[in-house]
């Protein structure tokens, strides 16, 4: 939980920026608690879901002068878990990265004694 109460105390510099990035990120950052715990949900590993929440927001800010919603906050969360979806179906059909992965874990990274070679 240490982590988690370190990124709500960062705060933003708005200097320099310009009006759309502006008002983006006014509408949008009250939201980031509530999408970070979807990410989470939504995949266990910490990396992923910090990835899934900054695509997110790409997303997100390409589509904001489209965005004229009563609620951003849905409207966030609905893309976030669009994201996570498409992220999932790519990962599913990586079969060569996941079979390599499953032989590293038992321990067949090549030939030698002892090791088995891996069938993929």
């Amino acid at each position: 939980m240490v982590g988690r109460a370190a990124w709500r105390t960062t705060t933003i510099e708005l200097d320099g920026v310009d009006q759309k990035e502006s008002t983006f990120l006014e509408a949008t950052l009250p939201h980031l608690d509530a999408l970070n715990r979807v990410a989470h949900h939504l995949c266990a590993d910490h990396h992923r879901a910090e990835d899934i929440v900054q695509e997110t927001y790409l997303h997100a800010y390409a589509s904001f002068g489209t965005h004229n919603g009563p609620s951003t906050r849905a409207w966030l969360l609905a893309i976030c878990v669009n994201v996570a979806r498409s992220e999932g179906g790519r990962r599913s059909r990586r079969v060569v990265e996941e079979a390599a992965r499953r032989c590293r874990r038992r321990g067949a990274r090549g030939r030698g004694p002892g090791r088995r070679r891996c069938s993929w």
